[in-house]
């Protein structure tokens, strides 16, 4: 691929933020480039993050004469109209993003956002709620956020709680603080627990926005008193035990912390639909590995594309996956994806029992749907990551239809990976992670696997990453990963702290963070409290 460098300079400042630099590369960029519509929205972008909205303006709608129905232009455009208060013009633009990208998360979220500050608490709440679900449809929209006023929003009303308006806060902090701005995201979440003083969600997202310290004894002072309270929902209670669970382990109070995370789960597996089914998970593991040959019915291995766009990170969650991640998508030639459900919702139909490989047009069908989803992403990026953790159950299927492609498999303490699970109030039910034993027996499962495909998968397209050597050695095993996946050097990828892209998951604190070594071992804090995940140890 033949790419630009000033493009290439222009997005790695952009990507630091260090807007002038990126603002005067993109302008040399544009000049005399009329048709680059990814130059013409980038400077646009720059323009509107450097506050000249007007020439903004211009800018993006002349690339709208040339593209009307571009989603980045279009996105930022209505986010302008927004800063200059021509509100119902930008709510327009919104809703049409909306009906020609339903997954467009950004104009959801700030569609949400003007409901909020307008009063249209159950708009809102139904629209930050469809933004958190969705998934980026631009990469460029992941800096957008910072158009948003948090010091606009409603004032807590005295006397007046409203639950709505609590939740819709709620979302609206978790949005902001997925781009990094933690200080109105708590803001907002503090706001919520003011409408709302049992939401349990709010004072979970506090525990999580911050490492706890003792000068806010207040905020902890007020969950053990709501804990006492017995009017207090399920979900409500069980968000608010593993909130102070986290708290308490921030603080040092282990054997506390343990016995919330511990309640947390027993409310949890009371409202679980069913139990982890571990002889069906172990059924189907057996069925991948018998199927993993994937060839067609003239005994040829599949190849559905010979791309080598996709970097698959696997692992089990906590493992490291985000931070993996964050380094690679440092790289100016590197797109984030986060976590795609691509591989579930098409490929793992092929993995179930009594499920043949794909035929030889299935595999091509499959290339196709999936690098056009990449490129939805970012459109000239090298490389685009998909951190979906649990897709090391396909990526034998990923490297039959794309060889070219590079799998990272994230690697950690076992201990740690469960205490660290078991720790962790994840905000859509999992099945395994409710009981030690069940998250014992899924780990056992994930490693028999991984053995599998280390043994079918070549060795310069999987590789393994061990969470304690990235930490202990950065620097080396950073040029490792980078050259393993086919990328120049960069020292951008030694500062994953500076990157700016949206963080969906729930290490979204962690990895603004530098790169710390405290969670190493972690597991001896809990060494008393252990249980079942003891055996792991041999």
């Amino acid at each position: 691929m033949n790419l630009d460098p000033t493009l290439v300079a222009a997005r790695l400042a952009y990507r630091r933020g260090d807007f002038p630099d990126a603002l005067s590369l993109y302008k040399l960029a544009a000049t005399g480039r009329e048709l680059d519509l990814l130059a013409i929205l980038r400077f646009g972008s720059c323009l509107l993050t450097s506050g000249d909205v007007e020439r903004a303006i211009d800018q993006l709608e002349a690339g709208l004469k040339l593209a009307p129905g571009d989603f980045g232009l279009l996105i930022h455009l209505a986010c302008a109209k927004e800063i200059q208060g021509q509100e119902a013009e930008a709510a327009k633009l919104y809703r049409t993003i909306i009906a020609r990208s339903p997954n467009a998360s950004v104009a959801f979220v700030n569609l949400g956002y003007l409901m909020l500050t307008r009063g249209n608490t159950a708009g809102a709440v139904d629209c930050l709620q469809r933004g958190l679900d969705a998934p980026p449809a631009y990469v460029e929209t992941n800096l957008i956020l910072p158009t948003f006023k948090v010091e606009v929003l409603p004032a807590p009303k005295v006397g007046s709680p409203d639950p709505a308006l609590s939740m819709a806060l709620v979302m609206l902090g978790l949005k902001l603080q997925e781009s990094g701005r933690f200080e109105e995201a708590r803001t907002c979440f503090l706001q919520a627990t003011l409408q709302n003083g049992r939401n349990g969600s709010a004072y979970g997202a506090l525990a999580l926005a911050s490492k706890i310290t003792k000068e806010q004894s207040p905020l902890v002072d007020r969950m053990l008193e709501l804990s006492k309270a017995r009017d207090i929902d399920i979900p409500n209670r069980t968000r608010l035990y593993f909130a102070l669970g986290k708290a308490m382990d921030d603080l040092g109070e282990y054997k506390t912390a343990i016995s919330y995370f511990e309640e947390g789960h027993r409310l949890g597996r009371e409202q679980s639909a069913a139990p982890f089914d571990r002889v069906a998970f172990e059924t189907e593991v057996d069925s991948i590995i018998r199927a993993s040959d994937y060839v067609d019915d003239e005994g040829e291995l599949l190849r559905g594309s010979d791309s080598d766009l996709p970097i698959l990170i696997v692992g089990m969650m906590r493992s490291g996956t985000t931070l993996v991640e964050q380094i690679l998508s440092s790289h100016p030639e590197v797109a984030a994806g986060e976590e795609l459900a691509f591989w579930r919702d098409h490929g793992f139909r092929q993995l179930r029992v009594g499920l043949g490989p794909p035929t030889k047009q299935e595999a091509t069908e499959l290339a196709l749907a999936y690098t056009t989803l990449l490129r939805e992403i970012d459109p000239d990026s090298q490389r685009v990551t998909d951190k979906m953790p649990h897709n090391f159950m396909a990526i034998g299927l990923a490297n039959r239809v794309f060889p070219n492609s590079r799998i990272v498999c994230c690697r950690r303490h076992p201990i740690d990976i469960c205490l660290s699970i078991y720790m962790t109030d994840f905000r859509h039910p999992i099945p395994f992670v409710n009981t030690r034993g069940d998250l014992v027996f899924f780990y056992q499962q994930f490693e028999r696997l991984m053995d599998h495909w280390h043994k079918v998968i070549p060795a310069d397209r999987l590789i393994d990453v061990r969470y304690e050597d990235l930490l202990n050695d950065r620097e080396a095993i950073t040029r490792r990963l980078v050259d393993f996946c086919g990328l120049e050097w960069d020292d951008a990828c030694l500062r994953p702290e500076d990157n700016r892209r949206a963080v969906k998951t729930a290490s979204v604190w962690q990895v603004r963070q530098k790169v710390y070594s405290t969670s190493l071992e972690r597991w001896r804090r809990y060494e008393p409290w252990l249980g079942e995940f003891q055996s792991l140890l041999s």
